[in-house]
């Protein structure tokens, strides 16, 4: 009986340091929260943004704060299929944001996509996500995406920085940005340079046909 009782005063303690730790990070995460929901509203990127009544999610910002630059992307593929509309708000979004997160790769690749929609630059932009996210999947692709869909106007130098950027990938992450690559139709100039540098055959570029040039010698 006293085991018994013993036992039930243990667990009641446990169950109360549980809630006790759950109403602390609860407290913790509002006054993040509203610390960033503040940062945000002086530097208007609140105001920059096409709806800013949709920012309701505000409080998983400090916790993740890719979370709002995903809400970013979602306006800038609109972007891509209703011109220019959108893009002068998103590129003041992207750098009022860079003010509260200066080395936030994800802001870098974002606004690099923008330069591209509106014909400009974006060299710089796409420079500093590389150098900020070496090996950063989602920065990863949206860089090859920038690649891909440049292809023939992109310069030479930008273009093997990208390349050897790519290639330099896991395995992994080599096989999606193929499928990357297949999207805008560069699959077979992809998959070249991928072997002629890491010597492998994807089994991604094989699927789809693909097969390694042979050597002239």
């Amino acid at each position: 009986m006293i085991n018994r009782v013993a036992l039930l005063f243990v667990y009641l303690i446990l169950l109360l340091f549980l809630v006790l730790f759950v109403l602390m990070f609860q407290s913790s995460l509002s006054y993040e929260a509203s610390r960033v929901d503040y940062r945000l509203g002086s530097d208007s990127v609140k105001n920059s943004l096409p709806d800013s009544r949709k920012l309701k999610f505000i409080s998983f910002v400090s916790v993740n704060p890719n979370q709002i630059e995903l809400y970013i992307r979602a306006f800038l593929s609109i972007s891509k299929s209703e011109s220019l509309k959108n893009s002068e708000k998103l590129s003041d979004a992207y750098f009022g944001l860079l003010k509260i997160r200066p080395s936030w790769p994800y802001y870098y690749s974002g606004l690099a996509q923008i330069k591209k929609i509106e014909q400009n630059d974006f060299n710089p932009s796409a420079n500093k996500a590389i150098m900020l996210a070496p090996f950063e999947r989602k920065v990863v692709l949206s860089v090859s995406q920038l690649l891909f869909s440049n292809w023939e106007s992109i310069d030479s130098v930008m273009k093997k920085k990208m390349l050897v950027y790519l290639s330099s990938q896991d395995d992994v992450v080599i096989e999606r940005l193929v499928g990357s690559a297949l999207m805008f139709a560069r699959l077979f100039e992809f998959c070249d340079y991928l072997y002629e540098n890491n010597r492998v055959e994807y089994q991604t570029c094989k699927r789809e046909f693909w097969q390694p040039l042979m050597d002239s010698t």
